[in-house]
């Protein structure tokens, strides 16, 4: 009589699909000012970094431009059948929710 160990075979769980990278669409759909660069970077999943840049306007060097971040917020961002949502999850954030751009 012959018997055979086995091991148990580990269970395959599913990924969830990778999130596609909209840091170029928040950069074209978020408000601004004139002059306002704006700078969008995914730092996880759908949560992305967004900064809003202004030149310098005191003198410079020609080779050496400057720039002051004048905004900062946290954005949570997905698409929707009506395009694209933007949420502000930056902490101690007042009022607001989500847009719809």
């Amino acid at each position: 009589m012959t018997i055979f160990a086995t091991q148990p075979t580990p269970a395959v769980t599913a990924q969830p699909a990778p999130v596609a990278d909209l840091s170029e669409e928040i950069q074209l759909s978020v408000e601004r000012e004139p002059g306002d660069r704006v700078r969008a970077v995914r730092v996880f999943d759908d949560c992305y970094r967004c900064n809003w840049w202004v030149q310098d306007e005191r003198p410079q060097l020609f080779w050496l431009p400057t720039a002051t971040i004048r905004k900062s917020r946290f954005l949570r961002a997905s698409k929707t059948g009506d395009g694209l949502l933007v949420d502000d999850i930056t902490a101690g954030r007042s009022g607001g929710g989500p847009s719809h751009r």
